[in-house]
């Protein structure tokens, strides 16, 4: 069916896709179950019941033979009689002989029950069947008609895209019209913007994957991670790369139309939502990123959702895809928001905290008062993370939002996968209803019924909604504040009917904590109503035995909480400890923690027993047969001891009956026991146990060595939880003994002590950041030890040290740091490479420190230049990412001396990693921390040794003066300025290259101190060391390079200043930086290299020379350009080849260049020609006399008459340059250029030569032998008569005399027989 449409139909189009959208056939098709659509494959006559089993044809054969007897195929009715004929068999015929053979009887045509119900299910099936081929076709023709469509208008069509493929998408995986709804797809596609179209088979393709199969499956499809070079090989070669190449390209010229976006956005879904990151996610996120718009209808909460996944699932993402949510948000529409917040329920902190970010950014118009949009905030308002909780209430002020009295959302957060939103969601209903109390009647037995719907009756089965109790526990045990004391027996009867029996361990322990808080805020006041439900279900006989002692549990833990408010003598107080200690028989932690925390405050009533109750739990510890009851015992003894006070451990004899245990070296069970013990009390008492421990310590030593498995693994618990309990000073008294024992001979020692020493990862994070300096670097020592048990602990050891990283970028590559701890020399590069292509986003934590730093250490101190540079910026990042400053001060003395080291490498660019290593390390932790470094580097910037040391040492300071600060550098820039002119050349040369890198330090804060400082720059221009001139060179150029657009007028004149020098050191350098000036003002890189052609042919252009004139403004160039030129002539090689290249470089017509400068540069030339330097003089001497030379008749019109003109300046000097000029231009251009002049130059000479300066008169004269030369007697002729007459007035006769001298004295006999006869 081909359709011909024009676009003037687009109406009709419209109805026609409408209709297509609205079709019956849509809603039955997806009314059709699965045997229905087992009925259509299924062939006529048959019945789908049928599909895959053998039935026998009822075909008339001969051959066929029917068994006999007991052997007959048929059953009752079920059988069918036979059709064939039967022939007996030559066999049967001898067996059965005279016998006659029967013929078959006629078949029954009567039909059986079966038979017939057989027929009326295929007439069924037959209705079903059509129905489904009717909705099949129906189905099929309108999705090839849309195609057509589609194909006949596609500019029309692009703008229905978003609605269309979200009606043809589902039928893709219809088992009836697959098909067609892929070509319908594929024509879709073909309507996209171009060059997108390109890609349309492709598309419709992977559309078509994406809903046929698995997720996972699609997963599988999609590129693996590779590496950036590997990528730039090979071509695009899956699906889903050949896609995002497509988009790439189309997104080159802008970005996409919105519907075309829209159309392909679920693609770059797909490949986001991996679970890790593919080799298309950087494209994908790039592609995503131009599709921001506000006003373009975008499906901006599925774009939210999928940048929340890729944000919890590869967070180095956070820079870029955070500025990507935030301006999503901008153009939020009021219905989008509640979607938009899904991100606060993210388990990652940085996710919950970007959502709330991007939420800020939402126009205040499309913030509704919408329920789901309330309850989110208000979950976030009362997130466990600070930083969330305060952005999410500074949102909920300024959107105005009041707490609503639907929790139906927070109860179904209660439910949450995630625990932090389980615990924020119970926060915030107790939240709530502290601003409704009266709704807490209503709320409990919302969650009692949440909690028995919950449980169910299938929980043996699979308790598979586990969290949702959790959640109920958790909410319980907030809302314990706002419970009143009506609510007591409600609450205390739900958790002893239902709760504390909970099937699952982790919910029956928070239930019992929720009880016990419970009973803790309010028992005091209620105990008469409370005991009285305990008691009673205490006495009560038990129904289901497992269930009883569950709950039993539960209630005599609560009735020991309640028992604390009851007076000291009543006699209940005896039965509730009887019970308790009973209950501690239970192998379950939480109960028997529980029952310790009630046992303290009832030991005030049992003084008298408190021997036999001690010794009681010392026995039952030590000797009971079961682990679950020793450990009871053990927590039941702490409980007791903490009641009794800490004298009691001497008092009763505990400290020596553990003593005691330990030493047993008969009994497994006691020393085990004793552990326990010691564990117990450590946990319970905390610091006041302290002298206790160390007292131990050489017995836990030895219980890591034991022979049994069960004290070894006891002794690990016990150190865990004394380790966690020390204080700074105990850190202090344990941390030297147990490295002492790593220098034990006996391998048994070093293990125990290697094992101790890892039980010191869990010490608290104060006494962490100070003991683990000391601990990693020995237990890495260890690793290397000859006993393999050794080592293994060793290993064990920092593994612990990795398991209390906090920091989840480090946590995750604590495989990688272990291995480089392990075997420095293979992967020591690798893990430093993998640390510098993290992303941190967390702050680094001292176990995380204790990891990094032997590593980073290790890589400062390798030979590879890479190595140490990536080691050096590690840790200058490590400086800024530390939780705490102090946690790595402990490292500072192991780092920075390999810093230093590194800082003084051969290699530039690692001293200029190791330099900004120092300035972040000042800057992240303070001066104070490094009070000699800036001496250090102050000494190093004078060393003799080498100007490599003295470079790294001005970059590191350089960058530490950065840091410090702006006042700082203006108290030590008059002592560097000073240094410059040091009587010692490496002094010099060392404050010089300072300058070098300070721009790049410094920035603005420089450029206000480039007026003291160039007078410095210019002197070390002029030195007599070549090292110390190399230096204020490249400062020089360094100044140029920064601050050549901002500070021209200060660095412009002194440039012009040492152009002019009488040093020619000095002019080269000048030279050099001018030419820098001009490169940078004209915006080329003058690094073209000049070959061939003559000195005058340029390689610049004439928008550089506009934009010269612009910078400078059109005198400045032009003088700037008559120094340059002139200085072309220098008597040194090397300033003549430096602006030689500078003129070629910024000059592109350098006639009419000339001619534009030529005042100028007859001005500068004279005043050189009249200097007291005899090479400035000769130079421009040589610039005029090439300068006639190259161009003659073009220029000499314009320098003659300035010369000419120059003769009436009122200063000396000048005149006397005029005179040497001419000398210079005559000298160098040809006679018969020189003719048409003879009118100009005769009277300018012979006035000179009566000028009333004695030094013009002598460089008249000679001119006028230069002047003779081409004039001949012309010249004299002209010039001696006037001379002659001149000595006859007396007030110019003195001045004609000496003239007359003075071209006797050059050209005598020429000129003695014209004045000899007069």
């Amino acid at each position: 069916m081909k359709l011909v449409i024009s676009s003037s139909n687009s109406v009709f189009i419209l109805l026609i896709f409408q209709h297509f959208i609205e079709l019956p056939d849509r809603t039955l098709h997806d009314g059709f179950s699965e045997n229905d659509i087992k009925i259509f494959f299924t062939s006529e006559g048959q019945l789908s019941t049928e599909q895959g089993v053998y039935v026998a044809e009822a075909v008339a054969s001969k051959n066929t033979k029917l068994a006999k007897g007991r052997f007959r195929a048929y059953d009752g009715q079920d059988a069918e009689p036979a059709k064939s004929d039967k022939r007996e068999s030559s066999s049967i015929g001898k067996r059965e002989t005279g016998k006659f053979t029967k013929k078959t009887a006629p078949v029954d045509k009567s039909k059986t029950a079966k038979e017939e119900a057989r027929e009326l299910q295929l007439k069924e099936e037959a209705s079903t069947r059509e129905k489904v081929g009717h909705v099949q076709e129906n189905l099929a023709l309108m999705l090839d008609a849309l195609g057509e469509l589609a194909i006949a208008n596609p500019v029309f069509t692009h703008g229905q895209l978003p609605h269309l493929v979200n009606y043809i998408e589902p039928l893709l995986s219809s088992p009836i019209v697959s098909d067609a709804a892929f070509c319908a797809m594929l024509r879709l596609a073909r309507c996209t913007a171009p060059p997108l179209c390109n890609w349309a088979t492709e598309i419709a393709a992977a559309i078509h994957v994406m809903s046929v199969e698995d997720f996972e499956a699609v997963l599988d499809l999609m590129p693996v991670l590779i590496m950036e070079e590997d990528s730039k090989k090979r071509p695009p070669s899956g699906l889903f790369e050949k896609i995002v190449t497509g988009l790439t390209a189309a997104c080159r010229m802008g970005p996409l139309p919105a519907d075309s976006f829209t159309f392909v956005f679920p693609i770059m879904e797909r490949i986001l939502l991996s679970s890790k990151k593919t080799s298309l996610h950087d494209d994908v996120l790039q592609i995503l990123s131009m599709h921001m718009d506000p006003i373009l209808p975008l499906p901006r909460p599925r774009m939210l959702s999928v940048l929340y996944h890729v944000l919890s699932t590869i967070p180095a993402y956070h820079p870029s895809v955070g500025p990507m949510l935030n301006e999503l948000c901008l153009g939020l529409k009021r219905d989008d928001l509640a979607q938009a917040l899904i991100g606060v329920y993210a388990k990652e902190v940085h996710v919950r905290l970007a959502c709330l970010t991007a939420i800020k950014c939402v126009p205040s118009h499309s913030v509704q008062r919408d329920l789901q949009v309330s309850t989110s905030l208000w979950i976030a308002v009362h997130d466990p993370e600070k930083a969330v909780a305060e952005l999410a209430e500074e949102l909920w002020d300024r959107f105005g939002f009041d707490v609503c009295a639907d929790y139906s959302g927070i109860f179904d957060a209660l439910s949450h996968k995630n625990h932090n939103v389980r615990a924020a969601a119970a926060e915030a209903l107790t939240a709530a209803l502290d601003e409704n109390p009266d709704k807490i009647q209503d709320t409990l037995s919302t969650l009692f019924s949440l909690y028995i719907q919950d449980l169910g009756p299938g929980v043996e089965f699979g308790d598979t909604n586990w969290l949702g109790r959790q959640g109920i526990a958790l909410a319980l045990h907030s809302v314990a504040d706002v419970l009143g004391s009506k609510d007591l027996p409600v609450v205390m009867t739900f958790l002893i009917s239902r709760a504390l029996a909970d099937p699952n361990l982790d919910v029956r322990g928070r239930m019992i904590n929720a009880g016990i808080l419970i009973i803790d805020k309010h028992g005091k006041e209620n105990v008469p109503l409370l005991f009285p439900i305990f008691e009673s279900y205490l006495n009560k006989r038990a129904s289901n035995e497992e269930t009883y002692d569950l709950v039993r549990e539960g209630v005599v833990i609560f009735t020991g909480a309640l028992a604390k408010h009851l007076s000291k003598d009543d006699p209940k107080v005896h039965s509730v400890v009887e019970k308790l200690l009973d209950v501690l028989n239970t192998p379950s932690e939480a109960v028997q923690r529980a029952v310790s925390d009630c046992l303290s405050p009832l030991m005030v009533s049992k003084q008298e027993e408190a021997q036999s109750l001690v010794s009681r739990l010392l026995d039952r510890m030590m000797k009971c047969e079961k682990y679950g009851e020793r450990r009871g015992a053990a927590f039941g003894l702490a409980g007791v001891v903490k009641g009794f006070r800490i004298t009691s451990l001497k008092k009763y004899g505990i400290a020596a009956t553990l003593q005691q245990g330990l030493e047993d070296r008969a009994s497994a069970k006691s020393r085990e026991g004793a552990l326990l013990g010691f564990e117990c009390l450590c946990e319970k008492l905390g610091r006041l146990f302290e002298p206790y421990v160390i007292k131990m310590l050489p017995l836990l030593l030895v219980s890591f060595s034991d022979q049994v498995l069960a004290v070894r693994e006891a002794a690990e618990c016990a150190a865990r939880a004394m380790m966690s309990q020390l204080t700074g000073h105990g850190v202090k008294l344990v941390l030297p003994s147990l490295l002492k024992g790593l220098e034990d001979k006996a391998w048994r020692t070093k293990q125990s002590s290697v094992q101790l020493l890892g039980a010191m990862a869990y010490c608290a994070p104060q006494q962490l950041s100070q003991c683990l300096p000391k601990i990693v670097p020995k237990l890495t020592e260890v690793l290397t030890d000859t006993h393999p048990k050794v080592q293994a602990a060793g290993q064990t050891a920092l593994q612990q040290v990795g398991s209390v990283i906090k920091n989840p970028e480090i946590n995750a590559l604590v495989p990688i740091l272990l291995s480089a701890l392990t075997d420095p020399n293979d992967h020591t590069k690798h893990s430093l490479d993998i640390l510098l292509q993290t992303t941190f986003i967390n702050s680094i934590d001292a176990p995380s420190l204790a990891l990094l730093v032997p590593i980073v250490h290790r890589g400062l101190r390798e030979r590879g230049v890479d190595t140490k540079k990536k080691a050096a910026q590690i840790v200058g990042n490590m400086s800024s990412l530390v939780t705490e400053p102090m946690d790595m001060i402990p490292y500072i003395g192991l780092l920075l001396p390999e810093v230093k080291k590194v800082l003084v490498d051969p290699i530039p660019e690692v001293r200029g990693v190791a330099a900004r290593a120092l300035g972040s390390l000042i800057v992240g932790m303070g001066e104070q921390i490094f009070p000699d470094l800036v001496p250090w580097l102050l000494e190093t910037l004078k060393s003799d040794n080498s100007n490599v040391e003295r470079s790294g040492a001005a970059q590191g300071l350089s960058e530490v003066l950065a840091a410090l600060g702006k006042d700082y550098f203006d108290q030590i820039l008059p002592d560097i300025i000073r240094n410059c002119s040091h009587q010692k050349a490496s002094v010099r040369d060392g404050h010089l290259t300072l300058f070098r890198y300070l721009p790049r330090s410094m920035g603005a804060i420089f450029q206000n101190h480039l007026q003291a400082v160039l007078p410095a720059i210019l002197d070390g221009l002029a030195d007599e060391n070549e090292s110390v001139r190399d230096a204020a060179l490249s400062a020089g150029h360094i100044f140029v390079e920064y601050y050549a657009t901002t500070s021209l007028p200060l660095l412009l004149p002194a440039i012009e200043d040492g152009i002019f020098s009488d040093n020619w050191r000095i002019r080269q350098s000048s030279v050099e930086l001018l030419g820098d000036l001009l490169f940078k003002v004209a915006g080329t890189s003058g690094k073209a290299i000049l070959e061939g052609g003559s000195d005058d042919e340029g390689a610049s252009t004439e928008a550089q020379g506009r934009a010269i004139v612009e910078v400078l403004g059109r005198a400045k160039r032009n003088e700037v350009l008559a120094a340059v030129y002139m200085v072309r002539s220098d008597v040194s090689l090397t300033v003549r080849q430096a602006a030689v290249h500078v003129w070629k470089t910024i000059v592109a017509n350098t006639p009419r260049t000339l001619k534009e400068i030529m005042p100028v540069l007859m001005d500068t030339l004279i005043s050189s020609l009249a200097s007291s330097s005899s090479e400035r003089r000769q130079v421009a001497g040589r610039a005029l006399g090439e300068l006639v030379r190259k161009l003659g008749e073009r220029v000499l019109p314009s320098i003659i008459p300035i010369l000419s003109q120059g003769l009436k300046d009122p200063n000396a000097s000048r005149r006397q340059g005029v005179c040497i000029g001419l000398s210079e231009v005559m000298g160098s251009a040809g006679k018969h250029q020189l003719l048409s002049f003879m009118g100009e130059l005769i009277p300018t000479i012979r006035t000179a030569l009566c000028d009333s300066t004695q030094e013009v008169r002598e460089s008249a004269g000679l001119a006028f032998s230069t002047l003779y030369k081409s004039a001949g007697l012309q010249a004299i002729d002209e010039i001696v008569p006037t001379l002659l007459r001149a000595m006859e007035d007396d007030e110019t006769s003195a001045t004609a005399l000496d003239g007359l001298k003075q071209i006797l004295s050059v050209r005598t006999a020429a000129i003695l027989p014209h004045i000899l006869p007069k």
